[in-house]
C-alpha cells in the first residue's frame, strides 16, 4: 500500500541549483604580472576567481557583491586604503583573508592578525604553497577558530556554508547540501549522489556525515543510506522502500518508524 505524504518538521526550502559550486576567490593585487600569475595558479588548482583588482574601493565593492569564500589580499594596493584597511572594513562580513606581501614587516603582520586574517604569505610563493594555504584557510573556517595555527592536514571532507567540501587530488570542491539526493555508505567512506546524477566519494563515515547534514532535511533510512526528505516522491509502507527521483531505496525496519514520524499521511 502507498500513501501520499508531506514532510513534517522539514523547514529547509530546497531549490536545486543543478550545478557544482566551486570555491570562490577574490584576488586583490597591484602588480599586474603577479596578479596574472596568481590568477593562473588559482585556476590551475580548480578554484573560481570571481574578480581580480588592484584597487581598494573596487575590492570592497566586489567583496560585498560577490561574497567570496576567500580573499587573497596584497597589502600595498591602489586606492584610498591599503589591504589591511580593506580587511578591517570587511571584518564584520567574516570573509577569510589570506594576505600576500613582499614586505617582512612585523608591525604590519601584527595589525593584519587583528582582521579576518587566516594566513600571511611572503612573495614569491609556488603553487603548492598556495594550495596548502587555501586548504588551511578552509580548515580554520570550518573550526570557527581564526587564531589556531595547528594545521595537521586534511583528514576528512567537511561542511562549511551549507556545502560539503570535498577534497580531490588537486583541489577542494563544494557540493551544495540542497543538491544532495542521498548518501550511500561504503565502509569508512560514503558516495554522495546529487540531483545532476553526479557521484562524489568522500572520506567520512555515514554516521559522521549525518551529524554534519541539517537534521531537519536529512534522515537515515537504512544502515547504508541517508536521504534528503524533500527528494521523496513516495513512500511504500508495505514494501519497505522509498522512491526518490526515479530511484527506489530500501527502508530498514529499525529506521521505518522514525521516517514515517517525519511525515503526515494525507490520504
Amino acid at each position: 500500500m502507498q500513501f501520499l505524504i508531506s514532510p513534517r518538521n522539514c523547514h529547509l526550502q530546497i531549490e536545486p541549483t543543478f550545478k557544482m559550486k566551486k570555491i570562490k576567490i577574490l584576488i586583490v593585487e597591484d602588480e599586474p604580472l603577479f596578479a596574472t600569475e596568481m590568477e593562473m595558479l588559482v585556476h590551475g588548482l580548480g578554484y573560481q576567481v570571481v574578480h581580480v583588482t588592484d584597487n581598494s574601493n573596487e575590492a570592497l565593492y566586489m567583496a560585498n557583491m560577490m561574497e567570496p569564500d576567500l580573499i587573497i589580499m596584497d597589502i600595498n594596493i591602489e586606492g584610498k586604503y591599503n589591504g589591511i584597511e580593506v580587511a578591517e572594513k570587511l571584518k564584520e562580513k567574516q570573509i577569510p583573508i589570506l594576505f600576500v606581501t613582499s614586505l617582512k614587516d612585523e608591525a604590519l603582520y601584527e595589525r593584519a592578525k587583528k582582521t579576518s586574517y587566516v594566513g600571511y604569505l611572503i612573495k614569491p610563493f609556488d603553487k603548492l604553497t598556495l594550495q596548502s594555504n587555501i586548504e588551511f584557510v578552509l580548515q580554520k573556517l570550518l573550526r570557527n577558530d581564526m587564531n589556531q595555527d595547528n594545521y595537521e592536514g586534511w583528514k576528512e571532507d567537511l561542511m562549511v556554508k551549507n556545502c560539503l567540501l570535498i577534497k580531490t587530488q588537486t583541489n577542494l570542491q563544494k557540493v551544495p547540501v540542497e543538491d544532495i539526493v542521498y548518501v550511500q555508505s561504503h565502509g569508512n567512506h560514503c558516495m554522495i549522489h546529487t540531483v545532476e546524477n553526479e557521484k562524489h566519494l568522500v572520506n567520512i563515515s555515514l554516521v559522521r556525515i549525518l551529524k554534519k547534514l541539517p537534521e531537519k532535511a536529512f534522515i537515515r533510512i537504512h544502515k547504508q543510506y541517508i536521504i534528503q526528505l524533500n527528494m521523496i516522491e513516495n513512500l511504500s509502507i508495505g514494501g519497505n522502500e522509498v522512491r526518490l527521483k526515479n530511484l527506489s531505496l530500501p527502508v530498514g525496519r529499525t529506521f521505518k518508524d522514525r521516517l514515517i514520524s517525519r511525515f503526515q499521511v494525507l490520504g
